[in-house]
């Protein structure tokens, strides 16, 4: 017998998942077959919401809670809640919803309700990390195209952005069907589009706002802003 019949089979494991493995083992402690399979009934339904969560900031071309400016006017619509089937028994998962429903999931399709199939990739892509770990790469190169000093500039800019982030079709399609929009951006002056493209000015004024209603009944709008008048003035702002 040759020796490479007799050499041992090498572990094709990659260390990404052996540190998953060891991190449900710690976290959990299973002692036995069923635990173990309790522990990643456990921690599917989370790894499942995080990979939808994930392609919904590439369908929609923003991460929640980005209050910058929005190439598209569809956004998030809440969840539907389903159950899936999977190796470890049922599972109940939150998928995100779009205001124009166009949203199509890649980990949990529409419709269906048996994943068992996928779990081995689940885990695997978890490992890798679901395009997230580029966001920041992707956000900044993305500012440079909306804050750039003129349309030509910004048409430039849009080009190298589209060409460096080709592998996310849907990320940068939902900028090429909408990019009229950030055109008419350049109508204006630099100060004017960033007060268009952040909500902070918008968000300082309802602040102000809260804080005079918060104070009581009115007699009349001058009341009102009377005392959002003061208000300002003893933040030094206008």
């Amino acid at each position: 017998m040759s020796n490479a019949l007799m050499a041992p089979r090498k572990n094709k494991r990659s260390e990404a998942g052996k540190a998953i493995a060891q991190a449900i083992i710690e976290q959990y402690q299973p002692t036995n077959a069923e635990e173990m399979q309790d522990a990643l009934k456990d921690i599917f339904g989370p790894m499942f919401e995080s990979m939808l969560q994930g392609e919904m900031d590439t369908h929609l071309g923003y991460e929640s809670n980005d209050h910058g400016y929005k190439a598209t006017n569809n956004r998030r619509n809440g969840y539907s809640h389903k159950t899936v089937k999977t190796t470890c028994g049922d599972i109940p998962v939150d998928v995100p919803r779009d205001r124009e429903a166009s949203f199509e999931p890649q980990a949990i399709p529409k419709h269906s309700r048996d994943v068992s199939g996928i779990e081995d990739k689940v885990l695997s892509m978890y490992a890798k990390g679901i395009p997230s770990k580029d966001y920041k790469a992707y956000t900044a190169q993305l500012k440079k195209v909306y804050g750039a000093s003129s349309l030509k500039a910004s048409s430039a800019e849009f080009e190298r952005f589209k060409q460096a982030w080709s592998q996310y079709p849907g990320a940068v399609d939902v900028w090429v069907r909408n990019w009229q929009h950030i055109e008419q951006l350049f109508n204006y002056g630099c100060a004017v589009r960033k007060v268009m493209y952040t909500t902070n000015a918008i968000e300082s004024v309802n602040s102000s706002l809260r804080k005079v209603t918060k104070k009581g009944t009115f007699l009349s709008e001058a009341a009102v802003r009377k005392a959002r008048w003061s208000i300002n003035s003893s933040r030094g702002c206008g």
